[in-house]
């Protein structure tokens, strides 16, 4: 089943159009630190590979998540007997997804991940279906390659319906874009490529012309879906 995200005007808030969506969205793309460790860290930082200290932090997430105490002794980050709690409500841990189309991200995603977000380049020019198809071809062998199921992993999509005249890298149509029928059909084609949730961006220049947006498509989108 295919599930759509419409977020709220409010950024920090989603509205489900169905009731059924339970997840948690992380993306572990900065850091932060406490006061008395800052200085260490921020020389630290500079120093390493940032790749190999995002699946570092990976790794320290789901063991603080699940671990009371904890210990760590990494190439990076060493820490002994802390706690962090209470422990989420998920188990084992919150559902994690990366971001991100690159090869990095996809062997991050085979690894550790248990959902995949790409994002395009331009935010406003999505992955057309046949790049997502071949970077899913690529993910389902990075996924087996780990020894991991491809199938247990979540696939997401943003879909944003703002920028409509700006059309794809070859003069076509960009994907979302058009009358609902075109959308609609965009919506089936991601589905039948693999993806399992469309998260749709129905930002506007102001709250009026968001709340008109989000109000066409849940009029005239939607109930195609539905029917």
């Amino acid at each position: 089943m295919l599930s759509v995200t419409i977020p709220n005007i409010t950024p920090s808030q989603n509205t489900p159009v169905f009731p059924n969506i339970r997840r948690i969205v992380m993306r572990p793309s900065g850091a932060s630190s406490s006061r008395r460790n800052s200085a260490k860290l921020s020389l630290a930082t500079i120093l390493r590979p940032p790749r190999a200290v995002t699946d570092e932090w990976i790794t320290i997430f789901k063991q603080l998540w699940s671990q009371s105490p904890a210990s760590f002794d990494g190439p990076y980050y060493k820490y002994s007997d802390i706690r962090c709690e209470p422990f989420p409500v998920q188990k084992p841990h919150p559902p994690i997804w990366v971001g991100g189309h690159s090869r990095a991200a996809l062997r991050r995603t085979a690894r550790h991940g248990d959902g995949w977000h790409p994002l395009g380049a331009v935010a406003a020019s999505p992955l057309p279906p046949q790049q997502m198809r071949a970077h899913l071809d690529t993910l389902k062998q990075l996924t087996e390659a780990e020894g991991r199921e491809f199938s247990t992993l979540t696939i997401s999509y943003k879909a944003p319906l703002y920028d409509t005249g700006i059309h794809s890298p070859d003069g076509s149509r960009r994907p979302f874009s058009g009358k609902p029928e075109e959308i609609d059909g965009d919506i089936r084609s991601f589905a039948a490529i693999g993806v399992h949730e469309l998260i749709f961006d129905c930002r506007g220049q102001s709250i009026t012309k968001s709340t008109e947006r989000l109000q066409w498509f849940a009029r005239d989108v939607i109930s195609l879906m539905d029917s």
